[in-house]
């Protein structure tokens, strides 16, 4: 069943279809990334659909972002560096629909990039999301700002409770293009689930 905060799921996309198709496919990617669901273990990275196109080809680049190392809780022991960002498919929607507004072009085709954990734990060190941190999204989360704030504060404040509780973490390095799957509607989270679900050979 839909959260209400839901229904800010794709507000930036003009055209009443492609805004009703958008969210149509991120509730499909949410469902299946469920506990327990075929996708459980991945995680996504949203984008533009012409950014996807490359990132398919050539990997997804790091860009300045805040980090933690797992182990530290101090204020003073955030750190800039180079990494990339990812989480559960709702976030992932957000960091694409935002780039409608700071493009400020509508129409702009947005894209979900997919990768499974194992694949990122070889792409470099896992960090809390500090940008998760600084400004949650709670319209993303189903939780109040309370509710979140009370399990964040009294979490590890590590990548795996930056993941659970923000919906996001940092891998310290740039993922290159080999298990990245381009994601651009419900069909194609069909087409993954089946993927995902089909027995390994020789098992």
């Amino acid at each position: 069943m839909d959260h209400p905060d839901d229904a800010w799921i794709g507000t930036l996309i003009a055209d009443p279809v492609r805004q009703a198709d958008w969210r149509a496919f991120v509730a499909a990617l949410h469902e299946a990334a469920r506990a327990g669901g075929p996708l459980e273990g991945w995680l996504f990275h949203g984008t533009s659909a012409s950014r996807a196109r490359k990132i398919a080809r050539e990997g997804v680049i790091t860009s300045e972002s805040l980090a933690r190392a797992d182990g530290m809780t101090g204020h003073e022991d955030w750190f800039w560096t180079a990494g990339t960002h990812w989480g559960h498919p709702k976030v992932a929607a957000f960091y694409a629909e935002d780039l409608i507004e700071s493009s400020g072009r509508s129409k702009l085709d947005l894209a979900i990039v997919a990768v499974p954990l194992s694949e990122l734990e070889a792409s470099g060190p896992f960090s809390a999301d500090g940008q998760s941190i600084d400004c949650p999204l709670y319209t993303r989360l189903g939780r109040t700002q309370a509710e979140t704030d009370a399990l964040w504060d009294s979490s590890k404040q590590d990548s795996q409770a930056s993941l659970a509780v923000l919906g996001s973490l940092l891998v310290l390095g740039p993922v290159g293009p080999e298990a990245l799957r381009v994601l651009r509607s419900a069909a194609d989270v069909e087409d993954l689930v089946r993927e995902a679900s089909a027995p390994v050979p020789g098992r």
